[in-house]
């Protein structure tokens, strides 16, 4: 049942139990901690089946079916305020869900989206610790060729921002959460952000 009720705040709630959960695919995205996460959010649609899981980076792509979603932006970077504006011309969300180290490259029109989006917006701030990353892996790419280990991580994470994803929570009206693997358990705050889509 489609359901759009205003809040006292002017902002609409959404499509009751709906659930989109968005997680950084960029290359600044820690690799064991994009692991987890898409792990414990595929055991999310398992549980509450109106979830809808989308990798974003320069445009979205729907977890289950890989369906890329047009257009795509082509800018080589992270462009979550087109990414959100996809989504909330796609989808009237009661929760958004975003994982992400914050490093938008479009963070003015993100917080603009966040503000006007369906429902409440959630963030969880995964933060680019060293040991998260296979550095090693990345010397094989061109863009690193003889670099060092710890000039490859500087250079994966300069763009990173807690502060961006507690401005985003905030203008989504949503919680924030500092990720980290093994210091946060990840079901359970997601079980937090979710428990109003039961």
């Amino acid at each position: 049942m489609w359901w759009v009720k205003q809040t006292a705040m002017g902002r609409k709630t959404g499509t009751r139990g709906l659930i989109v959960a968005m997680i950084d695919t960029s290359a600044s995205m820690p690799d064991r901690s994009a692991s987890i996460i898409g792990g414990e959010l595929y055991a999310l649609m398992k549980r509450l089946p109106k979830t809808q899981v989308l990798h974003f980076c320069d445009g979205i792509a729907e977890y289950a079916s890989k369906k890329v979603r047009q257009p795509l932006f082509n800018s080589g970077g992270t462009v979550l305020g087109g990414c959100l504006e996809l989504v909330a011309s796609i989808y009237t969300p009661q929760k958004t869900l975003i994982f992400s180290d914050g490093g938008a490259h479009d963070k003015g029109l993100a917080l603009s989206v966040a503000s006007r989006m369906t429902g409440e917006i959630d963030c969880f701030f995964c933060r680019p610790e060293p040991h998260l990353y296979d550095l090693a892996a990345c010397k094989d790419y061109a863009q690193y060729k003889g670099m060092s280990e710890d000039a490859i991580y500087r250079k994966l994470t300069r763009g990173c921002s807690v502060s961006f994803m507690k401005q985003l929570a905030r203008c989504g009206r949503g919680r924030f959460v500092d990720y980290s693997p093994g210091k946060v358990k990840l079901r359970h705050e997601i079980d937090i952000s979710t428990e109003e889509c039961r």
